[in-house]
């Protein structure tokens, strides 16, 4: 696996543009810098692990995501699906 910033940039930029929002904008809710933010975006600069974090928190997707652009696999879903069902199954019982 290889942490590649151009890829996280491109991801960054993604997420931000399905929300509608402007580099101004979310450099703000990060509270970074907009020159900062653009270079993030292009690749040029890295970003520390806390922007990384808040990044995932704010867009709702995970750091694997962000940093590897590894997505949710089917089988993790539906293994959380039938332990939803079977909690609630079990509730019904109480």
């Amino acid at each position: 696996m290889c942490y590649e910033i151009e890829k996280i940039g491109k991801r960054i930029r993604q997420l931000r543009r399905d929300r509608d929002m402007t580099q101004e904008q979310l450099a703000e809710k990060l509270n970074v810098g907009i020159d900062h933010l653009g270079k993030i975006e292009t690749g040029k600069h890295r970003c520390s692990i806390e922007i990384l974090i808040d990044m995932a928190a704010f867009f709702d997707v995970s750091l694997d995501y962000l940093i590897l652009g590894k997505e949710h696999s089917d089988a993790a879903a539906a293994r959380i699906d039938a332990a939803i069902a079977e909690l609630t199954a079990l509730r019904k019982t109480l």
